[in-house]
Formats: structure tokens, C-alpha cells, sequence
């Protein structure tokens, strides 16, 4: 594995740890997202799919912009 994380000396926490890479490691997928609007308010009761997609696609984008995610 390109870039892998640091073995603990703990069997469960490296475990943990490697399958964790395999969920970093580069792979296909959406590369570009529409038709995103900011929510301002929501009601955690009341939130639609739509709402939440909003939210995830603006988290995916800000992590991106931020250098936490790839393309």
C-alpha cells in the first residue's frame, strides 16, 4: 500500500488502522456534483433525501477544496 499508516504494535488498533487505509486509497467515482444548494436551517425531524444530499455533497466539496479528499 502506497502511503500506509504507521503500524501500532496493537493487533485490534492495527486492524483498525489498515482497514481504514483501504477506505483512503484512491478509487472511481463521482468526480463532480449539481445542483447543490446551501442549507441555512434544518429541522433533524423533518430533513428530506434532498436536504441531506445538499449537506453531503457541500461537506464532499469543502473537504475537497480543503485538501482532505481527491478526485
Amino acid at each position: 500500500m502506497k502511503g500506509r499508516i504507521s503500524r501500532s504494535g496493537n493487533p485490534q488498533l492495527d486492524r483498525i488502522l489498515d482497514e481504514l487505509q483501504k477506505k483512503l486509497e484512491p478509487r472511481s467515482g463521482v468526480s463532480a456534483m449539481t445542483n447543490l444548494t446551501t442549507p441555512t436551517n434544518l429541522d433533524a425531524d423533518t430533513a428530506t433525501v434532498a436536504e441531506l444530499a445538499d449537506i453531503v455533497g457541500n461537506l464532499i466539496t469543502k473537504l475537497r477544496a480543503a485538501g482532505y479528499l481527491r478526485d
